[in-house]
This record gives C-alpha cells, structure tokens and sequence, in this order.
C-alpha cells in the first residue's frame, strides 16, 4: 500500500536536513575566521532556485573587536557562536514544527524536564538526525 503521507514528510525532513546541514557548514566557516552572524533568524535566511540556504547580512566588523584582550573575547566569541547557534536551532524548530519557537516555552520546558523525556516539545517531527541537531543547537545557550 502506497502511503503518500509518510513518503511527503520523508521528502521534506530530507529537505530540513540538507538546509540544517547548509547551515551548520556556513556556521562552522564563519565562526572559524572569528565571524558572528549575529541576526539569524526566520526573516533573515532564504533559500534561492537552486535550493541552497542563504544567510542574510553578515557584520564583518564583529572580528575587529576581537583583537585586544585575547582571554576575555575568546569567552565572548564564544558566547556569541554559541548565540548564532541556538537560534539557527530556533529557524530549525520553526520550519519543522511550523511554529515559532519561544525561549520563554525553551524556559518552561526546561522546568518541566524532570517529568518529560525530551525536554524540547515536538508535534511534527519524528526521532532521527535533524530532531537530534535541533536539540543540540538549541541547548547551545
């Protein structure tokens, strides 16, 4: 029997992951040369006709303030990476749930963990990689 359904949602949790793992790529880059996108989110990411995910502007100004006390930016960039990751994880947890997610929901959830098994609520989106790097991104602050 042919279950139209299961092969649709198989096809767009396909597509999800091919665009977390764009992200995560573009992520690694600019971190890597100590690059802070700063401003992702839903209205700032667009994927263009040939299906590749494209971030909005990026400040590359952020990297000059980086270069004077060395110890207390590396924490700081670090904080910000951590920043850029959760919420690419937020755009994530949209596309997937089709819903926004709310760091005051990430907030009661995080109360409520000692009585739910997966801290972080999906309705949509079944087990498997791209819930697990969800989850990841956004446990990232």
């Amino acid at each position: 029997m042919y279950n139209f359904d299961t092969e649709l949602e198989m096809k767009q949790a396909s597509k999800l992951l091919d665009y977390a793992s764009q992200g995560a790529l573009t992520l690694a880059f600019l971190h890597k040369h100590e690059l802070i996108h700063g401003q992702i989110s839903s209205q700032n990411l667009s994927i263009v006709e040939d299906g590749a995910l494209r971030f909005g502007f990026v400040d590359f100004r952020v990297n000059l303030q980086f270069q004077d006390v060395k110890e207390i930016n590396e924490q700081y960039l670090k904080n910000l990476e951590s920043e850029d990751m959760h919420n690419f994880g937020k755009v994530l947890y949209s596309l997937s749930e089709l819903k926004e997610f709310s760091d005051n929901n990430d907030e009661i959830q995080q109360q409520n963990k000692s009585t739910l098994s997966d801290p972080i609520c999906f309705s949509r989106l079944s087990n498997g990689p791209l819930k697990e790097m969800i989850i990841q991104l956004l446990n990232k602050v």
